[in-house]
């Protein structure tokens, strides 16, 4: 695993079937991806920065069950693990709630996938792969078939490494802990990746390579990162920490708006306001999504 060994991933072009033919003549042979944890690990509060970790985990079982080589393995890990990094910019209140998000807030929760491609972009500055790896932060949230997902971007031409994420990252989400739900069981998972399949939120193909895997218990749910009783019994440890702190935080800001607010009502006020500096650590602005390139 990437977050374990700590070490570079180099990938070997020619033998990719993920970097589309036409940008693989322009690379040399190897490019050389740099380790993301530390980085990670310092916009993301520790529950959120392992749900990356066990989807990567499980994208890279289901890469192998399809037989792809260790190249493009190492790429679909390297993508997954980076896929909500967004969230770190996202104002912790909205990503953190407990109860159901206003449409105001939904709407600042759908930013983290433009806030995570340029977490990635300015990771990967100069890398030649930096675009690829940015494709599932921005659209793992897309559906195949056109006006729906965050952007409405059909997801048919999306590499291997974003179709196997947007089905990963919702296997960790149903069964993990979470501040808004508790984990579910394995026969709900089966269910909504079913029923994904039949909505056009899932590539079918890979969707039924997961299922396959699931019925054969090749992916070791209940052991190891993939023990979700371990991983409710952090998030609540998580949970305890990050609400002690967030009420402080909270208060100091709410105490900051009213004064800004000129005596205004401080709590729309802070609804209002759009996120600073030190929600954005780097510049980016972004218009209408590109669409994605397509592969051959």
């Amino acid at each position: 695993m990437i977050t374990k060994s700590k070490k570079p991933v180099i990938v070997n072009v020619q033998e990719s079937r993920i970097i589309p033919a036409n940008v693989k003549k322009s690379l040399p042979a190897t490019v050389t991806l740099p380790n993301p944890t530390v980085r990670m690990q310092s916009v993301m509060v520790d529950y959120m920065f392992r749900h990356n970790e066990r989807a990567a985990f499980l994208g890279r079982k289901i890469a192998e069950l399809m037989g792809l080589n260790k190249s493009d393995r190492d790429i679909v890990e390297y993508a997954i693990l980076l896929h909500d990094a967004g969230k770190g910019f996202v104002e912790p209140y909205i990503v953190h709630k407990p109860g159901k998000l206003t449409q105001r807030e939904y709407e600042r929760m759908k930013s983290h996938t433009a806030y995570g491609r340029g977490f990635v972009e300015h990771l990967l500055k100069g890398n030649p792969l930096a675009q690829i790896i940015a494709e599932t932060a921005y659209y793992h949230h897309e559906i195949f078939g056109k006006g729906g997902g965050y952007y409405g971007v059909d997801a048919h031409n999306f590499g291997l490494h974003t179709k196997i994420a947007q089905v990963v990252e919702v296997a960790d989400a149903i069964l993990a802990r979470r501040t808004y739900k508790k984990s579910k069981g394995l026969g709900n998972l089966a269910d909504e990746i079913r029923k994904g399949i039949k909505t056009g939120q899932f590539d079918p193909e890979i969707a039924e390579v997961f299922l396959k895997a699931m019925e054969q218990e090749k992916l070791g749910f209940g052991t190891g990162l993939l023990d979700y009783k371990k991983v409710a019994r952090e998030t609540e440890k998580d949970m305890k920490s990050f609400y002690t702190e967030f009420r402080k935080e909270t208060m100091t800001n709410y105490r900051r708006a009213t004064i800004l607010a000129d005596g205004g009502n401080a709590a729309e006020y802070m609804n209002r306001r759009r996120d600073g500096p030190d929600h954005r650590p780097f510049s980016h602005s972004y218009g209408k999504p590109p669409a994605p390139q397509k592969r051959k």
